[in-house]
């Protein structure tokens, strides 16, 4: 999937297949990967919805009635990620999250100021503050 360093600029046309568990998806966030989402089982449902439904980083694979995905309809899939209008639209909405990750935990951002304020606490009731 990804490549290690120069995680805001990808290279060429990436994509991941994901069986959603959160690791994938939030290491696919942060190397601006779009994603193909096949839930298996327990909250990865959920997950699914939430991700091409509700955030948009994401598509899926339709299933037949026997819950089989044929591999025409991945190679569908995989197409539309690569060139398609919808992977356009994923691409740009996995860009947009990824930046917005990046801006929270700069210094001053959300996610450095509550790891910051947490260091504090802790920090005082130690006494080392």
């Amino acid at each position: 999937m990804g490549t290690s360093g120069e995680n805001s600029k990808p290279r060429g046309n990436r994509w991941v297949f994901v069986t959603l568990w959160m690791n994938s998806t939030l290491e696919s966030v942060c190397h601006r990967v779009p994603m193909m989402v096949w839930p298996l089982y327990a909250e990865q449902h959920m997950n699914a919805v939430m991700l091409v439904e509700g955030i948009g980083i994401a598509l899926r694979p339709k299933q037949r009635e026997d819950v089989v995905v044929d591999r025409g309809e991945i190679a569908r899939v995989v197409r539309d990620l690569v060139d398609g209008l919808s992977g356009k639209v994923v691409r740009s909405k996995v860009k947009e999250l990824q930046e917005a990750g990046l801006t929270a935990l700069e210094a001053g951002g959300a996610s450095y100021q509550a790891l910051e304020e947490v260091a504090n606490k802790w920090k005082k009731n130690a006494g080392v503050v």
